[in-house]
């Protein structure tokens, strides 16, 4: 199989509604103690439940946002888009998506080494993401990629995002440069 990755064009791209859908056995469960402390526990679904949204590249609250995609020929099969915080000095990866069936055949894994050295080069001090508590799939993904929990809030999504067991966790990559 022979993938060609390379920038997609704004005016080619943008607009345009993907799938997003994942399936999930379990999540990570934030248990409040006292308004004090906080544990994180996996814990398991009773059934396997599916996710589903949708999102489009280079959408407009975005700064200068960039994607590269995999293609092999002209079809396009996954994606990676990216902005650069400036602020703090961070990229932040706003999607990423490979196209059944490709998945499992280290494509996303490829997307995260091209980023990571554009954001190496361009001296970013780390690559930073979102995902949800039920994401688990995604969640190992990440940690085999080498990120870190940096953070998570409990009402990103709605007000009832942790009886919904979707909670926003942040993670991130230290850039050694």
């Amino acid at each position: 199989m022979n993938i060609d990755y390379r920038d997609l064009k704004k005016e080619q791209f943008e607009n345009i509604k993907y799938k997003f859908e994942y399936t999930t056995s379990g999540y990570y469960d934030f248990e409040i103690v006292e308004n004090k402390t906080f544990e994180i526990k996996y814990r398991k679904f009773e059934t396997e439940i599916n996710k589903c949204f949708e999102s489009s590249l280079f959408a407009s609250y975005l700064e200068n946002s960039t994607a590269i995609g995999a293609f092999i020929a002209d079809k396009l099969i996954g994606f990676i888009e990216y902005t650069n915080e400036t602020w703090n000095n961070r990229l932040r990866i706003t999607n990423i998506l490979v196209f059944e069936p490709y998945r499992n055949k280290k494509i996303g894994s490829k997307l995260f080494e091209i980023v990571y050295q554009r954001a190496k080069a361009a001296s970013s001090r780390m690559i930073v993401l979102e995902t949800q508590s039920c994401n688990e799939k995604a969640i190992s993904f990440y940690f085999n990629l080498g990120f870190n929990v940096i953070g998570f809030d409990l009402y990103s999504y709605s007000n009832r995002d942790l009886d919904n067991k979707e909670v926003r966790i942040e993670l991130g990559k230290i850039i050694a440069v």
